[in-house]
């Protein structure tokens, strides 16, 4: 696992489903690939699921990437086709994802190498009317699924969107009311996770 600025924590949160309206992501998850002879039924299974804390790496503080710090790393994703991290940072004020080479050898985390970074065009009008307070990201399809926060004390309600690579916006998810009324402030729509069936996505209301 990897460890930045914010720790991740390794929890059994409570999830609640969402679904995308309009632009639907493009193709539903139908098989999973899998590894070291273990078939669907074994990954379904969460009975054979274990984690285990293998190694952290912690960024150096006052590095910068294309004239901005690098910091507030909030979530990570992983797209096994190409090798290659997505990492969203946790600033609003420049809403943006990284992506990184993190080279992992016997159980060891090298130093990740940081490729690029798109920050979000706040012209855009679907931007321009949210407070991107970024932190989770999910890698699927060619297409990037961001969860943001908000601003409870500035009535921004938290979001789920995707878009494309280049950061052109497709689609915002439906939230039921219910996951909205009592959401905490600095708290909320912490983190996404895949699930393994049809086209749905779980996501965690709020830090441990």
């Amino acid at each position: 696992m990897l460890f930045f600025k914010k720790h991740i924590i390794l929890s059994f949160p409570i999830l609640f489903f969402i679904s995308c309206n309009k632009a639907e992501i493009e193709q539903p998850i139908q098989t999973v690939t899998t590894t070291n002879n273990t078939n669907n039924n074994d990954v379904n299974n969460s009975s054979n699921i274990k984690l285990k804390f293998l190694d952290e790496y912690i960024y150096p503080a006052n590095e910068n990437f294309k004239n901005l710090p690098i910091g507030g790393l909030s979530g990570i994703d992983y797209d096994s086709e190409n090798d290659l991290y997505y990492i969203v940072a946790d600033d609003a004020y420049n809403p943006r994802y990284y992506t990184a080479n993190i080279d992992i050898k016997n159980d060891k985390i090298s130093k990740p190498v940081f490729t690029d970074m798109l920050i979000f065009d706040k012209k855009d009008p679907f931007y321009s009317s949210r407070f991107l307070d970024l932190e989770s990201i999910l890698y699927f399809n060619n297409q990037i699924i961001i969860s943001s926060e908000g601003y409870i004390q500035g009535n921004q309600k938290p979001s789920i969107f995707n878009s494309d690579k280049k950061g052109n916006f497709l689609s915002e998810f439906t939230i039921p009311n219910i996951f909205l009324q009592e959401t905490v402030h600095n708290g909320s729509f912490e983190s996404l996770t895949k699930v393994l069936i049809n086209r749905v996505y779980g996501v965690q209301m709020n830090y441990l």
